[in-house]
């Protein structure tokens, strides 16, 4: 694999963990929390964000939950891709 292809895989992890972070954030203050920080009683479904809690369906937090899960995935994959493409453009500059 040449290194130009390299580059441009580790900028696509970059750019899409970027993204997906702020998604996450954006997709936390629309529901009103993450399911990370909420819990599941007696049945009922919470997101939470600072103690505060909301009431969602089983499927709305489902989906939170991956979603943060997927998030602090690419966020563990953009660092050695930032760190390992800056390394390598410095000598393309």
């Amino acid at each position: 694999m040449s290194v130009e292809l390299q580059l441009r895989i580790c900028k696509a992890i970059c750019v899409f963990a970027f993204v997906n972070f702020f998604a996450c954030a954006l997709e936390s203050i629309i529901l009103g929390g993450d399911a990370i920080n909420g819990m599941v009683k007696d049945g009922k479904f919470f997101l939470g964000n600072h103690g505060h809690l909301v009431q969602v369906s089983r499927s709305v937090f489902q989906f939170s939950k991956w979603h943060m899960y997927f998030m602090f995935f690419t966020s563990v994959c953009a660092v050695p891709a930032f760190f390992w493409h800056v390394s390598n453009i410095k000598g393309k500059l």
